[in-house]
């Protein structure tokens, strides 16, 4: 469950920065001539678009770039001959593809390890970690705002079982099903914990909306799954204010062990 970087400026704003700089480089290269070298500057706007736009569209801005230190040699090419031109050009464009590969073999990386380490590999969801990052966030934005949180958190009642009987493959689908239900319901944030148990946050969702959201995911693990899945949910909802996610995750686990105990596959909940 990862998505773009919601911290990363706009395509519109980068594609912007791109031509501003493009223009403003090419400006000052026509106007110092031949012997100011201002190919390096180049590398910028070739470099913002490898790591925000990606390859294709970081090919095109080098293709422009070397355009514009080709028009800017033709216009002034000093003492150079047109071999010298073309050659000096070649290379600066060759030297800019380059630099598009090594920049998103970068980047591309990067997004890699961020993805590790903030994703369970087995479900694809969130793991403990960023689920705390992130739900920690909302709970600041709408706990100023007086808005209200649900939080579920829910055991897979069975896998041991599951695993036992049909080997842990079909436990790991098991779970596998579960994250994408968890998923369908639109949280914020999905986690799993670890095991079996699973957390979910929904903002803004009160305690009715919590509860029926519980009652949904229940259902579908009972009917769409073969075979069937149980889980025991334990929700809790309301006004963040003055509330840590850690004692909402401990509330609402605490909710889940009655409802575990009082049969599996049920819904506890409580107020905040």
């Amino acid at each position: 469950m990862t998505t773009a970087d919601a911290s990363a400026p706009s395509p519109v704003a980068i594609w912007t920065t791109i031509v501003v700089l493009l223009v403003a480089i090419e400006a000052v290269d026509v106007a110092t001539g031949p012997y100011v070298v201002l190919a390096t500057f180049y590398l910028l706007p070739v470099g913002l678009a490898a790591w925000y736009l990606g390859r294709p569209p970081a090919v095109a801005v080098a293709l422009m770039a070397g355009a514009g230190g080709l028009v800017a040699a033709h216009l002034d090419p000093g003492e150079m001959g047109e071999a010298l031109v073309v050659w000096n050009n070649a290379v600066r464009l060759v030297t800019y593809l380059a630099f598009v590969w090594v920049v998103t073999a970068q980047r591309d990386s990067s997004r890699r390890l961020e993805t590790l380490a903030s994703t369970d590999p087995l479900t694809g969801l969130a793991n403990r970690r960023h689920f705390f990052e992130t739900a920690a966030g909302t709970l600041a934005r709408l706990g100023t705002a007086g808005r209200p949180i649900a939080l579920l958190y829910l055991d897979v009642d069975g896998l041991k079982q599951r695993n036992d009987e049909l080997g842990h493959d079909a436990g790991d689908a098991m779970l596998q099903e579960v994250a994408g239900a968890l998923v369908s319901m639109g949280a914020v944030v999905a986690a799993r914990f670890g095991g079996d148990e699973f957390c979910a946050l929904l903002a803004p969702c009160d305690l009715d909306g919590g509860e029926a959201k519980a009652r949904s995911l229940i259902a579908t693990l009972a009917n769409d799954p073969t075979p069937p899945i149980g889980v025991s949910v334990g929700v809790v909802a309301g006004p963040p204010t003055g509330h840590t996610i850690d004692d909402l995750i401990t509330r609402a686990d605490t909710l889940m062990i009655e409802a575990k105990r009082s049969g599996k596959g049920t819904v506890r909940s409580s107020s905040l």
